[in-house]
C-alpha cells in the first residue's frame, strides 16, 4: 500500500505543452510477406509526456519499437526526432542522440548473464572515454560507476562484479533502467518494462519512469 501511494504522489498526470514533439511518426507503414504490420501510423510524443501504447500481443507493437529505435526500416513514412527525420540512421546513431530503450526481452536484448553487473550497466557505451581509453576498459571508472548506478537505482547485489545472472528479475531490470536513465536520454522507448516482475519491482520501475519524464 505504501509503495502504491508513493507511486501515485509521483505520478501526476497532466496535459503536456507540445510545440515541438521529441518524437513524430507521419504516416509510418511496415509489412511482412504481404501482411500489413503497421497502418500509416501517426503518433506525436512530447517532452515530459508518458505515452502508453495498449493492444494484443502481435499488432504491431514490437514493429511500431523497431521503426522507432532503427531496428526495421519502414516500408514507408517518416520518423522524426526532435524534428530531424532519423529514417537513416542506424541504431547506435539514434542512440547516440538520446534515445534510450528497455528491451521486451531483458535476457534476449539487455544483459548478458554471464557478465558481471558493472560490464552490463555499461553495454553499448564501453567504448567512449568514460569507460575505456585507446581499446583499453578503465576498469576503476566503470567500478565507480557501477556503485553509483547500484546505490541510484536500488541495485541490491553483494557486488559489482557478481554475474547478472544471479540477481532476481527485479534486480536484473534495474540494472537496465540504470544503464538507460543514468544517459539523460531525451527519449525512453520502454518496451513491457514491468513484465515478470513483482509489484514491488513494478511500482518503482514505474516510479522511475514517471520521474524520469
Amino acid at each position: 500500500v505504501d509503495l502504491a501511494q508513493e507511486v501515485a504522489a509521483v505520478h501526476q498526470p497532466r496535459t503536456a505543452h507540445c510545440d515541438k514533439p521529441v518524437l513524430e511518426l507521419r504516416s509510418v507503414s511496415m509489412a511482412a510477406a504481404g501482411v500489413p504490420l503497421l497502418d500509416e501510423v501517426d503518433l506525436k510524443v512530447c517532452e515530459g509526456e508518458v505515452v502508453g501504447i495498449a493492444g494484443v500481443v502481435g499488432n504491431g507493437q514490437s514493429e511500431l519499437v523497431d521503426a522507432i529505435l532503427g531496428l526495421q526500416r519502414p516500408s514507408s513514412g517518416s520518423v522524426l526526432f526532435e524534428g530531424k527525420d532519423i529514417g537513416a540512421l542506424e541504431v547506435s546513431r539514434r542512440r547516440a542522440c538520446g534515445i534510450a530503450n528497455i528491451p521486451e526481452d531483458r535476457h534476449a536484448h539487455a544483459i548478458v548473464g554471464d557478465m558481471d553487473l558493472a560490464s552490463n550497466l555499461i553495454l553499448g557505451r564501453e567504448g567512449t572515454s568514460a569507460f575505456s581509453s585507446h581499446g583499453i576498459l578503465n576498469r576503476k571508472n566503470i567500478d565507480e560507476f557501477a556503485r553509483h548506478c547500484m546505490g541510484e537505482f536500488d541495485v541490491r547485489a553483494q557486488s559489482a562484479n557478481v554475474r547478472i545472472r544471479f540477481l532476481s528479475g527485479g534486480n536484473q531490470q534495474k540494472v537496465v533502467i540504470g544503464r538507460e536513465l543514468s544517459t539523460r536520454p531525451r527519449l525512453i522507448v520502454a518496451h513491457e518494462p514491468s513484465r515478470g516482475l513483482d509489484f514491488a519491482a513494478t511500482a518503482y520501475v514505474r516510479s522511475r519512469l514517471v520521474q524520469a519524464a
